[in-house]
């Protein structure tokens, strides 16, 4: 329904942050259905891990918007649902990724106003993007931005503001700023804990992080308690089979290869290059670390095959600058 208020538009889609193939054939003429109950569908399609679907079907929406006239709120919420599905697939530097997301952020400022958490949403959605474009600078303000937002916005028991600490702390450890780092993932599984208990994915997206900050800090023992906790979490929650299942296996690669066998640290690797191939294929951005981890702990006739799959991909999926051409 195309005259959907603002607060059911919004609460469709309350937990754009949370959680951290083939398109979608098209109808040829697609049915003028509820806004609200598009929005949901799309959320569990990246829920559940179908971002290529995701992304398809919420293209579609965004195009049907336009058709249909409706309101800017609610195109708004559907580029939010695009770009969340492209970040999660690999896409965030895609063009017009970063384009979407602002644009969103745009059109709820002219509904909503500045500081309004659905604001915040669309800042996070870009701090990602340019967090996987390695433009840190930038995405730290776009987070700081967000979290402020929500923090000064929405209930004490949101778990927005603990989603984009747990995002804002991992890129910390990726640039090797533990101390900082600490407290904001910390902070961000305890909230999580509070708000959904011990075992829901959600609380996954700050144990990773923080996993992968004690192992820099050679803390290996709690690491490693961490990536098997993050593990055991997904595989309950979302199936053995998910895309996400796949990160602390990465996790897990890398520290076993370190600390007990290299064979112990390459079932890690082929289990998460399994998952990868089969949800996307074999050419997507996410099995570059994959490859890269595999050359490290492979035998050494198949080593040199994966070092040079991840060169392969790396160079169609990232640009010239980017630190995976490295």
């Amino acid at each position: 329904m195309s005259g959907a208020s603002p607060i059911v538009l919004l609460w469709a889609v309350c937990l754009t942050a949370v959680t951290p193939s083939h398109l979608l054939a098209i109808p040829e003429t697609p049915a003028p259905v509820s806004s609200a109950e598009d929005l949901t569908d799309v959320r569990k399609l990246i829920d559940t891990g179908r971002y290529i679907e995701a992304e398809s079907a919420a293209k579609e929406l965004i195009d049907s918007h336009t058709e249909l006239s409706r309101t800017p709120l609610e195109k708004a919420l559907a580029l939010d649902l695009w770009v969340e599905s492209r970040w999660r697939n690999g896409k965030a530097w895609n063009p017009g990724t970063l384009e979407a997301a602002e644009w969103s952020a745009s059109l709820k400022k002219e509904v909503l106003g500045s500081e309004s958490a659905a604001v915040a949403d669309s800042l996070f959605h870009q701090a990602r993007v340019l967090d996987e474009w390695a433009r840190f600078g930038e995405a730290r303000v776009l987070y700081d931005q967000s979290i402020a937002f929500y923090k000064s916005t929405v209930d004490p028991g949101d778990p927005r503001p603990a989603i984009a600490e747990a995002y804002l702390g991992g890129m910390l450890v990726e640039l090797a700023h533990l101390q900082a780092a600490r407290p904001h993932l910390e902070d961000s599984l305890q909230a999580l804990e509070t708000a959904y208990g011990p075992d829901h994915p959600a609380v996954a997206t700050a144990l990773v992080p923080l996993a992968w900050l004690e192992k820099y800090a050679r803390s290996m023992d709690k690491a490693q308690a961490l990536f098997e906790r993050a593990l055991s979490i997904r595989e309950a929650a979302l199936g053995p089979d998910h895309p996400d299942v796949a990160e602390p296996l990465d996790g897990l690669t890398r520290l076993l290869w370190e600390t007990t066998s290299l064979q112990a640290g390459r079932q890690m690797g082929r289990r998460a290059e399994e998952i990868r191939l089969a949800v996307f294929g074999p050419d997507h951005p996410s099995l570059v670390y994959n490859y890269v981890l595999l050359w490290w702990t492979e035998e050494p006739q198949k080593a040199q095959v994966c070092l040079d799959k991840a060169k392969a991909i790396a160079e169609t999926a990232y640009p010239s600058d980017h630190p995976m051409q490295a």
